[in-house]
């Protein structure tokens, strides 16, 4: 990968030393960090992410213009998109989503704590053709989901709080729907999975007893009315993941045959039947026999007898 890499930059340092079209725009520039020279940087970009070269149709150049231009000024373009159109060799590039089936594309976009400052994010993996053009749609839906899960909601634990449950929670249901687009619409009902403070889930043991697993006000090392509040929000995005799902029972999405409805009453069944045994057992039930000792009612109650769990297996 080092070597691959090493290859790849190196390759954009000589495509850095001649000049793409007679207006000069995509000459090479001295310095080569995000912030000030941004063209160098999509330049690289669309080599190292795309494997190949910027285009340089009016559309494309107009749109790298106005973009580098909005870079080295206080931003207002957001971002630029880079892609490989079907049956095209170069990067095109658009200040609007790709057009249609692409080979490969790629998002790029100022932004954070320094916005003149550029950001990179694979949309589509570039294939060069490898694949079908039937496929490139499932493949973008994929790499979605692939970002979500492995990148996204990784990120959102790490920030921990009580917003993270509700960027978790609907993260999950992102995860959800591009897995049932991705499988053809299927119907089946993604089980649900409750997300833990990592104060639960690094308390050692398993059992629910908050003195046994130091989770009181005595033993707790921080401040336990956080603790409380975050736990608390944490419970409110469970019941809005459960709710999600219940809600299906009574509002199903239609059905293109027998096989499809089969296949939607028995996922939802689990699915609500894994809710029922998640709130009694290990570190769920635990979180919920904190609030309950601690006088946190609301959330526990709406959960267990408001989320629509009776209701959907009735």
């Amino acid at each position: 990968m080092q070597r691959l890499l090493a290859d790849k930059l190196a390759e954009a340092k000589a495509a850095a030393t001649t000049s793409a079209d007679a207006s000069g725009m995509f000459s090479p520039r001295k310095k080569t960090s995000s912030a000030s020279d941004p063209l160098e940087y999509i330049r690289c970009a669309a080599l190292l992410h795309l494997d190949t070269t910027l285009a340089v149709d009016a559309p494309s150049a107009s749109a790298i213009k106005n973009f580098v231009q909005s870079v080295l000024n206080p931003p207002t373009i957001p971002a630029i998109f880079l892609y490989i159109p079907a049956g095209g060799n170069s990067a095109a590039a658009s200040l609007s989503p790709p057009p249609g089936v692409t080979f490969g594309s790629i998002a790029i976009f100022a932004g954070g704590a320094d916005s003149a400052r550029l950001s990179c994010l694979p949309i589509i993996p570039a294939s060069r053709g490898e694949s079908k053009e039937d496929d490139m749609g499932l493949t973008s839906l994929l790499h979605l989901q692939a970002v979500s899960r492995h990148v996204l909601a990784p990120l959102a634990q790490s920030v921990g709080g009580g917003s993270s449950g509700a960027i978790l929670s609907h993260l999950r249901g992102l995860d959800a729907l591009v897995g049932q687009a991705a499988r053809g619409g299927g119907a089946g009902v993604p089980p649900i999975t409750f997300e833990h403070h990592p104060a639960v889930s690094g308390s050692g043991g398993s059992g629910r007893d908050p003195e046994a697993r130091g989770l009181t006000p005595e033993a707790y090392a921080g401040d336990f009315d956080e603790l409380l509040n975050e736990l608390q929000a944490g419970v409110q995005g469970w019941m809005r993941d459960v709710v999600r799902v219940t809600s299906l029972a009574s509002s199903p999405p239609p059905f293109r045959g027998a096989g499809e409805e089969s296949e939607f009453w028995s996922s939802l069944k689990s699915a609500v039947q894994g809710v029922r045994s998640s709130l009694k057992e290990g570190d769920t039930a635990l979180t919920l026999e904190v609030l309950r000792r601690n006088k946190r009612f609301l959330p526990v109650v709406a959960l267990e007898q408001d989320s629509g769990v009776e209701r959907a297996e009735a």
